[in-house]
């Protein structure tokens, strides 16, 4: 009776963190079969925490691993297959060949673990599924804002401008923020210049005339936060004003 081969992984838990290149998953995984000394074929899924389109497993042949070759990575299931043409490929081939296998992720929110299930084939039997863990250190990403391109016209005695009602405020990895600042980096005249905005219950907010700061604070979601900073309008209120350009710089 053809014996089944046996996989067995290193302990403890594979470090990854958000942003890496890929990493070798098990570096220390071992493999057996009592009555073979080839495997026809293995596969290494993520079998648990994947992410579509963002999760990848590769495998690269080199010295010592003779003719194991994988099929392309199946990124709707997470599957990677490796074969040995005529299942000639030795047990010590196949080792190095699934120590050598790597995962990566590229996504921004990518949680905090994934499992990798590793299976070996002799030609008549598959192994039961040995399971390697990876722990993931997520890395907060700063939001980010997209402005609208070109200039704003202020005239004299004409009223608050509205300085970017187009502008766009995104995170990869949040969907709220705690504040603000839009200040007159540029051009700024202390006691005329102005900032002004609407605000919502949650978002509130001051202006300093002394340095040309507008302060937003308060917990708002995306969507919120992108409302009010679009709202932020400009104004001087001297009867000549200086026509030096004023520059803007938004931060969330």
């Amino acid at each position: 009776v053809n014996d089944a081969p046996a996989v067995v992984p290193s302990a403890g838990a594979t470090p990854y963190t958000e942003g890496a290149v890929a990493i070798v998953i098990d570096s220390g995984l071992s493999i057996s079969d009592p009555d073979s000394s080839t495997y026809a074929s293995a596969t290494v899924q993520v079998t648990s925490g994947f992410l579509t389109g963002f999760d990848t497993l590769a495998f690269t042949n080199t010295a010592g691993m003779g003719n194991i070759a994988a099929a392309a990575f199946n990124t709707a299931t997470g599957l990677l297959t490796l074969t040995s043409a005529g299942g000639t490929a030795t047990d010590a081939q196949w080792e190095a060949a699934l120590r050598a296998v790597t995962f990566q992720t590229t996504s921004s929110s990518p949680g905090t673990s994934r499992v990798i299930g590793f299976a070996v084939n002799d030609g008549g039997a598959t192994s039961t599924v040995a399971s390697k863990s990876i722990a993931i250190t997520e890395v907060n990403s700063a939001p980010t804002m997209t402005l609208a391109s070109g200039s704003v016209a202020f005239t004299e005695d004409a009223g608050a401008v509205t300085v970017d009602n187009a502008l766009t405020v995104a995170d990869g990895d949040g969907t709220t923020l705690t504040g603000a600042t839009v200040t007159i980096t540029t051009g700024f005249t202390s006691g005329q210049d102005t900032l002004s905005f609407t605000g919502t219950g949650s978002i509130t907010g001051s202006y300093n005339g002394t340095t040309g700061v507008l302060t937003l604070s308060g917990s708002g979601t995306l969507a919120e936060y992108q409302t009010v900073l679009r709202s932020v309008a400009f104004n001087n209120t001297s009867n000549t004003p200086s026509t030096t350009t004023r520059t803007l710089e938004f931060q969330v």
